[in-house]
């Protein structure tokens, strides 16, 4: 390969740069506003289960039903905050120091502990509680611990 000889314009990608388009896991079931992990690079449901951390949020329903991994795709933004619901038993409170990790029940249930030895994967970082009670959660574009 060689670099370019002529202006090649801005190839931007998402809005912002803040979403991006992702191959989904055969069977995988996303819905639209829930959080979106990965096994092996291809997305799943935020779950407990064998996926990683929080990647970011679905912005419309997927499902991948009868489909080969990576063949269907969904579309997921990041680097915001978002409103989910809070755990019945690890809930978040406001006495809760901002910036703390919060972690993934399900794909739209934050509790405030990864449940101990890991049993819930990462979601992002804690930013505040809503009226109604719902968790406000960062997460970033690279959603590490």
């Amino acid at each position: 390969m060689a670099n370019s000889t002529v202006g090649r314009g801005m190839n931007k990608v998402g809005y912002e740069g803040r979403d991006v388009f992702l191959g989904v896991k055969a069977a995988a079931k996303i819905f639209a506003g829930t959080m979106v992990a990965q096994i092996a690079g291809a997305c799943v449901a935020g779950t407990t289960a064998t996926a990683g951390p929080c990647i970011g949020v679905a912005q419309h329903d997927m499902d991948a039903t009868g489909a080969a991994d990576l063949v269907k795709r969904v579309a997921l933004e990041f680097d915001r905050v978002y409103a989910f619901d809070n755990s019945v038993t690890d809930a978040c409170s406001e006495t809760l120091a901002f910036d703390t990790a919060v972690f993934m029940e399900d794909d739209h249930t934050i509790s405030r502990t990864n449940g101990g030895v890991a049993a819930r994967q990462y979601a992002g970082r804690f930013r505040g509680m809503e009226p109604n009670g719902t968790v406000r959660v960062y997460i970033a574009a690279s959603n590490a611990t």
